[in-house]
């Protein structure tokens, strides 16, 4: 006869289970113990705390070294405690609830820390006085940034320095777009209501208004060459502007809804215009022909831009993804979802192998092709952002949001 290794009770060795002395302290890690009587017995002290006994059972399995004997009773309470999720079993509902949060916080916090940090810096200073900035554009030698906002005014900043060159305030509405063009000595500028205005960049003068649309103009952009500016309004149309007379050359009309953006392929030979009827055109700049429509959204267009390479054409919608369709044919390429809001604004860099994703919430710049999120910034306490832009050399992004512009080093990139 022998006695059980747990209470001590008299048993037959060759028919009891034994337990080797791994597994005996995975079982008692899992949360095994003899019974208040087989851990009192004993001790000469009576009365011991349990929390005392615990401790030096623990302690004997832990230094033990040979095979433990288990009479019929211990080894069936021990047998449930041999599986790896018998703690899982043991712990409340509300305990795993909690364990499942803090694993998601976890990895969120892990994932963003592994995203690169950029720096930044505001560009005129941070105002909470300033209205907000809603429109963006780089000059095409990086220099100056231009930035509307929603008091009608358009400010010129000096990218080095930070400091304001010229501040254009003839607009009427609150600014939708600003583009340079190609030389950058003009300033093309648009807002809500049915004009558009040419700047001379250097001087701020006011060259000329442009009156063709009923409605507001959302969008302006100039030809890669800088003899045509192409603009979009709620009226539904695109209008086609000779720059150096300023008059109208055509317009192109197939939207049924509002155009919210207008651009230019690289090589100018076909624009294409976003809306909000869901679809994107694209016409024959030439002929004024449409060449084919885009379709894929469920919700009305916010904005596009072509990559500089020419090879794809990227739109927002209010439906909160970004799609990516090959330029040439129109064909669906890649939708990014999972926004919390609707990105109202995309941008690629000049080397097109990133692409600057905005939202009110978050502006985010994604590897093409593998599309992992390389960047991602987060506007000043709860204000949103409004508008990105990338210089020309790919060194800077620039966000707007309610209170300022910051200018956001892209290292490493």
């Amino acid at each position: 006869m022998a006695q059980c290794d747990v209470c001590g009770t008299e048993i037959s060795r060759v028919k009891s289970p034994t337990y080797a002395p791994d597994e005996m302290r995975r079982v008692v890690a899992n949360g095994f113990l003899p019974d208040e009587a087989a851990l009192q017995r004993g001790h000469s002290e009576p009365h011991l705390p349990r929390e005392m006994l615990v401790a030096e059972w623990q302690q004997r399995v832990d230094q033990a070294s040979t095979d433990w004997l288990l009479c019929a009773n211990c080894a069936g309470r021990a047998a449930p405690y041999r599986r790896s999720d018998v703690a899982q079993k043991r712990l409340p509902r509300w305990a795993w609830v909690l364990i499942g949060v803090a694993a998601l916080i976890a990895v969120v916090l892990i994932v963003n820390a592994l995203i690169p940090k950029a720096q930044a810096r505001s560009l005129g200073g941070f105002d909470l006085d300033r209205a907000a900035m809603t429109a963006l554009a780089f000059s095409p030698d990086g220099s100056v940034l231009a930035a509307g906002d929603t008091e009608h005014k358009i400010k010129l900043f000096d990218v080095k320095s930070g400091k304001t060159l010229q501040t254009l305030r003839d607009h009427g509405a609150t600014i939708t777009s600003v583009a340079f063009s190609p030389d950058g000595s003009l300033l093309a500028s648009a807002g809500k209501e049915n004009v558009i205005r040419l700047w001379d960049v250097k001087t701020g003068q006011l060259l000329k208004t442009l009156a063709g649309h009923t409605l507001a103009v959302s969008g302006v952009a100039f030809s890669p060459d800088g003899s045509l500016l192409a603009s979009g309004g709620h009226d539904k149309l695109i209008n086609l502007w000779d720059v150096p007379t300023g008059n109208l050359v055509k317009t192109l009309n197939g939207h049924t809804d509002s155009v919210t953006g207008v651009v230019f392929s690289p090589d100018g030979r076909r624009l294409a215009s976003a809306s909000h009827d869901m679809t994107t055109k694209v016409w024959d700049v030439a002929t004024g022909a449409e060449v084919f429509t885009v379709k894929g959204h469920a919700g009305g267009l916010t904005s596009l831009a072509y990559s500089p390479d020419g090879q794809w054409l990227a739109t927002g919608s209010v439906d909160r993804t970004v799609k990516l369709w090959q330029a040439a044919t129109g064909q669906i390429e890649r939708t990014l979802d999972g926004y919390t809001s609707s990105p109202i604004g995309v941008a690629f860099s000049p080397d097109s192998q990133q692409l600057a994703v905005v939202t009110e919430g978050q502006t985010q710049i994604r590897k093409m092709k593998t599309w992992e999120v390389l960047r991602q910034f987060e506007p000043r306490e709860d204000f949103t952002f409004n508008a990105a832009a990338f210089s020309p050399d790919g060194k800077w992004l620039a966000l707007a949001n309610l209170l300022d512009v910051s200018l956001w080093e892209l290292a490493g990139k």
